[in-house]
């Protein structure tokens, strides 16, 4: 189970650190939009630019490092990441960093 792994609901100092790590990558969020289809744009977006962004994400979210993370196949680190990103609401993140005038 992927909640086993440490993937956790972040303070809002943390989901902050998460939006300055993900913020450019993030798609205008849709009512319409499949939440596989978002989190495919964040991906892509940060395969684009060869970011670190994808790794810095599922560390803040999980609390491993770098070097556990490498111990985890592919598919798992995105299971990873998709999951971090549902339970900290990131589809409605750049929205509240808006409203509240951060970034």
């Amino acid at each position: 189970m992927v909640s086993s792994y440490g993937i956790q609901a972040l303070p809002i100092a943390k989901a902050l650190e998460l939006y300055d790590i993900l913020g450019k990558y993030l798609p205008e969020f849709s009512e319409d939009a499949h939440i596989l289809d978002f989190v495919g744009t964040i991906v892509d977006n940060i395969a684009n630019e060869e970011s670190t962004a994808y790794a810095d994400a599922i560390m803040l979210m999980t609390n491993h490092t770098l070097e556990e993370l490498q111990e985890f196949p592919t598919d798992f680190l995105l299971k990873l990441f998709s999951t971090g990103l549902l339970m900290n609401d990131v589809m409605n993140l750049r929205r509240f960093c808006e409203d509240i005038g951060y970034g």
